[in-house]
């Protein structure tokens, strides 16, 4: 995933890097629950036309193989 996103704003990254490590600790239980999402959502700052984008991200971290110590060393 990060190699998808490296070339963004260092802004973007952080937040990209907080959605994915996010969505990776609600995982550590084996299931990502739309609660679990919907509580990602009201810390992130965000206008409503970009959610469906914070989503899509979330949704790739979940699906991603990487355990969450990769992601945390990037």
């Amino acid at each position: 995933m990060w190699a998808k996103y490296r070339h963004e704003s260092k802004q973007t990254i952080c937040i990209i890097g907080v959605l994915i490590l996010a969505t990776k600790l609600c995982k550590a239980d084996g299931h990502f629950s739309l609660e679990e999402e919907e509580a990602i959502l009201k810390i992130i700052p965000h206008e409503s036309n970009n959610k469906r984008i914070l989503i899509r991200i979330m949704k790739e971290a979940s699906e991603d193989d990487k355990p969450i110590d990769f992601d945390a060393l990037i």
